[in-house]
């Protein structure tokens, strides 16, 4: 029994010692993969470059709800999306929407949202809320702004969208 107590002794340290060595060999094959890598990087920082001249127009339009007619108090998802984006990941943008509702021939500010949305060159880029605010009856028309902003807050880009909806 004894005997066997030194054996897994040895056998735990010889592991130990094997680890150590195998810890500082994989050490240098890991800076060489690294380097591979950063030239990957690279070439596709490259390949964006040259995606972006032949990228198409940046469009922006709302495209939720895609129905043209709902009803009073219904939930609606409102969703507006800014197309072939190309930009720094984290640039912020603010989402102002405005509704103005035509009740008797006359139209008028109804209701305003704001929000922000996060806007990358990868990512989905959309301003969107679900709300059932929506109570009376009569033609719609959604308007959103998103300005696009830097880190100071500072407005560097603007986009106008507008869409009509009819409540019945």
């Amino acid at each position: 029994m004894e005997k066997r107590k030194w054996l897994i002794v040895v056998a735990i340290i010889i592991l130990l010692i094997a680890g150590y060595f195998l810890f500082f060999f994989n050490k240098d094959d890991n800076v060489a993969s690294v380097t591979d890598d950063s030239k990957t990087e690279n070439e596709i920082s490259d390949n964006e470059n040259t995606e972006t001249v032949n990228k198409e127009p940046i469009t922006f339009e709302i495209t939720s709800p895609e129905e043209e007619t709902f009803k009073p108090r219904q939930a609606r998802m409102w969703k507006a999306e800014l197309k072939n984006y190309v930009n720094d990941y984290g640039t912020m943008a603010e989402c102002k929407w405005s509704f103005y509702l035509n009740e008797n021939n006359e139209e008028s500010l109804y209701q305003q949202q704001d929000g922000r949305a996060v806007l990358s060159t990868d990512g989905e880029n959309s301003c969107a809320f679900t709300s059932t605010f929506i109570e009376k009856v009569g033609k719609l028309r959604a308007v959103i702004d998103l300005n696009v902003t830097d880190a100071s807050g500072n407005v560097k880009e603007n986009y106008h969208a507008e869409r009509s909806y009819i409540v019945q």
